[in-house]
Order: structure tokens, then sequence, then C-alpha cells
């Protein structure tokens, strides 16, 4: 039935697994918006799948499959044994056993998988930018040769673990690739790209003068700019506030297909002098693998009045060595001209700022869609909207026992640092900014509590600046509320460790869309208890800037936690406000207008937050703004509209959430207000005295 794929499946153990490359459905390293494209082109019949690598790891895949007309996506993991699984589902030994094992059974799957989506004659698979597999199977030997390994001892380290050893390869292949230009000042990067021709998203990637560290330079409307790659302490590449790579090659790979915060796609490969007689053509010619299909995310947006685009400056070739021209820039915030020599860009307030004008390209053409960790994995089935709402008769907000442990915990608690033997990790169940989040237990003075586990990999004798994770756990260091979710400590070992309480269901966007039948008003109680919660953070001077159905976690149906505070800020005692030095990958269907446009953060954009979560929450996990991108959104806002009225929601709920939406923030409500509101609509539904729609 399946091209390359006969016999049982076989699951984990058994025997090595069967490489995909064998396979005519497996499509390789394509976006999930190709894979779209193939499956409709070839038909779109349900049970039409495809195979393809996951772009944001190494080692991990995704099945894209065809089911009553619409594509979903699954992820496929890898595991820390080698072996892969879609979440919550059986463990195989590769990717191809566990698409022959669902050729038969479901096993959480919306239909089988019938007919695979077959590359065409003469279509390959798509590996990295310009190498086939083939070439990437010379070139990992090549490399690995390169590094003392016999031929013996590759085979033997493909055949153990074969993930990990092209993980570990993959890391320094980029050294024999034609963009890649070894050590180089960011002025004779330039001079190389405008030597070779200026032209749309010429690029190339150098290493700086500290060792193993990089940079990414890149042509755009005739200037170039300049991107530091940070290394953080597990190893993992990304520029500022970007999505994090295993590896060099994969992070070009990325940029390839998507701009995803850069100022455009990476297209036209600046070939290393001394790589040119390798190379198969001139410097000014993109090869083949640097002509991809257009995605979703590289359609222009609509265009209102555009920001000012950057200004052509000379390049300076007189400058001196990079070390004395300060740190990188992004690229430059649209208010100011391009100086990417300047350190910063200080925000100058203006009486009436025009609203087209401040907005950061990188901002409008980031990404628009929450983030998610699973975003391979297909939307759960909701319940049929014919099902009557079911009212819980539970006294919402009431702690359970094991919220009043954690409440004697917080007050007894008189150091941050926890012992590491004291401390047991058990199954990850989530993946943070900073690394894994495990499931895990503490033994606290004799009694075993249940606890959510950050992780974070430390560099041994590698200088850090302070992480961010440990920023984060300083911020909730002294935060006490019970509609919080509190920090009980810190582990550090081999691995930093941020200890929290654990709410076991999770998100409330996610669980509501699996409970389309709890009532408005218990959904209301929950929304209560996010708003006590910010409510308390108001008091203490906190501004949250991160509140959102997807950062409400839920300790059981009754109760709620605001989490995620690695965006947060403490305000100055003098202080109502609190000003961004920079834009970075922001949230910004849930942002106030003032935070994108003068990066200006308080308790009130907080506020403006707080009503498209209460708006997520009515709305049974919906995304806001669905399908709206960049200055689309901006349009949308300044024009007065406003997300529309969920269905099932109170009229005095969406006029609460229209006050918390006014354009300036003084006119917004403050949380103290809000719990007053929402404790009298919960009350008028309990009396029967208001109605839901």
């Amino acid at each position: 039935m399946m091209n390359g794929a006969h016999g049982a499946s076989k699951r984990f153990g058994e025997s090595n697994p069967q490489d995909p490359i064998t396979v005519r459905y497996y499509h390789g390293r394509i976006t999930r918006e190709e894979a779209e494209t193939r499956l409709r082109n070839s038909g779109c019949m349900q049970g039409d799948y495809l195979l393809r690598d996951s772009l944001g790891k190494e080692g991990h895949y995704a099945i894209s499959l065809c089911f009553d007309g619409n594509i979903y996506h699954y992820a496929i993991e890898r595991q820390h044994d080698g072996g892969v699984a879609i979440k919550d589902g059986n463990k195989f030994a590769g990717p191809v056993e566990l698409v022959q094992h669902h050729e038969k059974k479901l096993d959480g799957l919306l239909c089988l998988l019938e007919r695979p989506c077959c590359l065409t004659d003469g279509q390959k698979p798509r590996a990295y930018g310009d190498l086939s597999h083939e070439e990437m199977e010379d070139e990992i030997a090549l490399v690995a040769q390169n590094q003392g390994l016999s031929r013996d001892t590759i085979q033997k380290a493909i055949a153990s673990n074969r993930s990990q050893f092209d993980r570990l390869v993959k890391s320094i292949l980029h050294q024999e690739r034609p963009w890649f230009h070894g050590q180089l000042t960011r002025t004779e990067a330039e001079q190389r790209i405008v030597t070779s021709g200026l032209q749309e998203g010429k690029f190339l990637a150098r290493e700086r003068s500290e060792p193993g560290s990089f940079a990414l330079s890149l042509c755009y409307n005739s200037s170039v700019y300049h991107y530091k790659i940070d290394k953080d302490c597990t190893g993992m590449l990304s520029i500022k506030d970007g999505p994090k790579f295993d590896s060099l090659l994969q992070m070009v790979d990325h940029y390839t297909l998507k701009k995803d915060g850069l100022l455009c796609c990476l297209m036209v490969p600046c070939i290393d002098p001394q790589k040119r007689r390798h190379s198969a053509g001139p410097a000014a010619t993109p090869s083949p693998g640097y002509r991809r299909a257009q995605s979703a995310e590289d359609e222009p947006m609509p265009v209102r009045t555009p920001p000012a685009p950057p200004q052509p400056r000379r390049v300076n070739t007189q400058s001196a060595d990079e070390a004395t021209l300060g740190p990188f820039m992004p690229p430059p915030h649209p208010m100011h001209h391009p100086a990417p020599y300047h350190v910063s860009h200080p925000l100058v307030p203006q009486p009436h700022p025009p609203r087209q004008r401040p907005m950061i390209e990188q901002i409008v053409n980031g990404k628009w869609e929450e983030p998610d960790h699973h975003a391979d994995e297909p939307s759960p089935q909701r319940a049929s909207s014919q099902e009557p709402p079911i009212v819980d008769d539970k006294t919402y907000g009431i702690p359970n026992d094991r919220e009043m442990i954690y409440g004697r915990v917080a007050k007894m608690r008189n150091t941050k640092i926890l012992e590491v033997k004291y401390l047991y990790c058990g199954e990850p169940i989530g993946k943070g900014n900073f690394g894994s989040v495990l499931k895990g237990s503490y033994n606290m003075h004799g009694t075993h509590i249940p606890v959510a586990i950050k992780t974070l990999k430390t560099e041994n004798g590698i200088p850090n600046s302070k992480p961010e994770i440990v920023k984060e756990a300083e911020i909730m260091a002294d935060l006490d509320h019970q509609h919080i979710v509190r920090m009980i400590g810190i582990c550090e070992g081999f691995e930093m460790m941020l200890v929290l309480e654990l709410a076991e269901l999770g998100p409330l966007h996610k669980y509501l869309k699996r409970h389309t039948n709890m009532s408005i008003r218990n959904v209301l109680e929950l929304m209560l208890q996010v708003a006590k919660g910010m409510q308390y953070l108001e008091s203490q001077k906190f501004v949250h800037r991160d509140l959102a159905a997807r950062n409400v976690l839920l300790v059981d149906e009754t109760f709620a936690k605001i989490s995620d505070f690695g965006m947060s800020k403490a305000l100055g005692l003098d202080s109502q406000y609190y000003v961004a030095e920079t834009a970075g990958r922001w949230p910004l269907k849930w942002y106030a207008p003032e935070c994108i446009y003068r990066f200006k953060f308080s308790s009130k954009s907080d506020v403006w937050s707080y009503g498209v979560t209460l708006w997520e929450a009515l709305s049974y996990g919906k995304k806001p703004y669905a399908n709206m991108k960049g200055q689309e959104l901006m349009a949308f806002i300044e024009s007065g509209s406003r997300l529309a009225q969920p269905d099932r929601c109170p009229h005095e709920a969406y006029a609460l959430m229209r006050q918390c939406w006014e354009d300036e923030a003084r006119d917004r409500p403050s949380f103290d207000n809000i719990v007053e509101t929402m404790t009298s609509i919960i009350r008028g539904l309990r009396a029967g005295t208001l109605r839901t729609r």
C-alpha cells in the first residue's frame, strides 16, 4: 500500500529503524504551508498524508494528514532514548515504523493513513538549501573523518544513535558551506557583499572574534544589516527573541524558507572567495536550493501608510575592527535613520506620535499567531454545539488540599535554593522558553509536594550573563497569591531548575476547546480568579506583559493560576509604567496600542490583555483576530473596530471587554474595577437577573 514501507511496524527497541529517505512519501525539510499545498494538489482525499521533517528541531518529524477537507499536522517527537512518538502515543523505532502502525490503527489520529502523497518522478526530499540528502550523507561522513573518526566508528555511531550523531556533525557542517566565511569583521562582511553585487536577500554567515560566536550579514534595500547570533547555555543558537536552532546550518535553512522577524528571507548566498572554485556558479546567482515556494509567511501585508524605509548608506570601509564598534543592532527603528554602528536608539516621547510611522518593521512582519510549542498537533475535536451547557455546582476559587499545601510552603519558605537530592524529576509535560518543563515532586520536611520543573542546562566553564530563567525566578520570588503560579525555589547543578507549583490541567484555552459545554458562568468564575491575580500584581506594581489564555493554567476545573513571568517587569516606586528599550517577538494580538507605538507598558496595558483573554475564554479557546497580520490588525484597531461579541457571552461581559479596549489607557478600568464588575456579573447569572445570549 505504501512505497518502501512493507511488513509489520516495528515498536521501539525491536530493530534499527528504516531510513525515511527510502520511502517516497517522505518530503524532507518543507514548511507546513508547502506540505498543505502538495496535499491539495494531489486531491486532498480523506486519509491522504505525507511525512516531513520538523523545521524546528533536528531529528523530529511531522505527519500532514487530510481529514474532512482540512489538513492536520501531527508532531513526531524524538525521545530521549532515540525512539519517536506522537505526544501521548506509542513509541516506535523511527517515523516510518510509526506510519506503518497508523496504516492499520487510529490510536488517536483522526483517520487511518490510507494514501501516501508521494514525490513526483525526479523529485527528491528537500534537505538543507543547496544540499541533497545524498550530498548531506557524503558531507557528514567527510566532516566526521576530518574530525578523526574512522569509517568503522562512524558506522557504529550511526547504527547506535543516528539522530544524535547527525546533530553532532551538523553543528560543524556549516564550515563547508559557501555562505560561511569563517572569522570576519563586520566591515569585511559588508565589503564582500558590496563587491559581489548588492542584491535583495544576499547574505553570509561569519564567525565573530569570540570563538563559537556567529553573526549573519544580510542585504536589504541596498543596505547591509547585521544580526548577532546568540548561543544559550544549552548550545542552541538564535537571533535575539527568535526561534532556537541546533546548528547554524539549520538556522540558515530556516530563514531561507521564512523571514520570521528578519527584514527579508535569505535568498542569495554571498560565496566565500576561497570556496568560489567549488561552487556551481557565480556568487550573484542563487543556487536551486534557494528558489523556494512562497509560503504564507512570505505574502506581503496589506499596505496602509508604510513606515519610512531604511535610507541607503555608504558602507564605511575605513572603520575599525568590529570589537571597537559596539554591539550589533537589530533592524533600525523606523522613527530614526538607520545607524548600524550606534549602540542604541533612545525613544523620545512625542506629544502626538503619528500612528503609522513608529511601527518597527521586525514587529509588523513577525508572527501574529500565539506561540504554541505543539503547533504540529491537530486541534482537539470540539464538543458539539448542540450539547447543553453544564453548570458545575462546585464552589469556584476555593483552594483544594494541594493548594493549601502550596500556601503553607509559600509562608514557610526561607530560602530560594533547594537541594537537588530532595527533587524528583518525572515525565516531560511541555516546553518552555528555556528548555523542558517536567512534572515532579519535592520532599520538603517529609512532605512530597507535586511540582513543575523548568530546566535549563548550564555550560560548564563558560562565563555567561545571568540566564533568563534566573531573572524570571527573581521576579517570582516575592510573589505570593493563590491565583498566581508561585515559585518554590531553584536547584542548581548540571542543569538549572526552576521549581514551581504544578497546575496539571494545563492552559485555559486548550482546556476550553475540549470542554465547550462548560457553562458561561463557570468560565466567568475562572476569569474572576484571573482578575484577582492581576489585581494582586497591580497592587505589587508588577506588569505581566504576556497575559493570555495560554498563560492561565488550571489546577483543576475550578481553580486558575496566572503563569509565565518571563516578560514581567517590576515598576519603580514612583512609576506607573515601564518603557521597553527594544522590541521583541511580542504577542501583539494581546497588546494595547501604546505598547506597540511607544513601547509603554503599565497595569492599564495588562487590562487590555485581560480583555482579549476574557474574549478567548468566552469563545472557548478561539484565536483572537484570526488570520489577521501586521498592518491589517493595526488598521482594524485604529479604525475603532474590536473583536466581536462571542456567541454565548452576556452583554455585560462584552461591555467590560470594550472598556478594557479603550484607546486611551486612562479610560480603561483598573483591576479593582474589573474584579467588582466580574463579581456583579456572576452574581446576576446565579440569581437569574442576567442572561447569556
